[in-house]
């Protein structure tokens, strides 16, 4: 999402989020952006019909990554790829469940 590169790797639901947080609104801090609008996410959630207590969450945390600066990007992006897969998914099901 902050470039157009991987695009045609995404599955479906990942480029419905990705689709929404494209139109979310970004809220300022001090620093300047710092994420997204609740508002906005609420209201991007509700037009695609999807559930906001259960998806806010990672939308907030899409616009964090979209609001740091290109040298933070950076950084969190080697971190991300020095975990294994199998600690992503444990991240990803203590953060939203097996889905069960």
């Amino acid at each position: 999402m902050r470039d157009s590169k991987g695009c045609e790797d995404l599955q479906i639901f990942e480029k419905v989020l990705a689709n929404i947080a494209a139109g979310c609104e970004y809220s300022y801090g001090a620093m300047g952006r710092v994420g997204f609008l609740y508002d906005s996410m609420k209201d991007r959630l509700k037009w695609s019909k999807l559930s906001v207590k259960r998806y806010v969450k990672i939308v907030s945390q899409i616009g964090q990554i979209l609001s740091l600066s290109d040298e933070d990007y950076k950084k969190e992006k080697v971190k991300a790829m020095q975990m294994s897969a199998n600690a992503i998914a444990e991240a990803l099901k203590a953060a939203f469940g097996d889905g069960k």
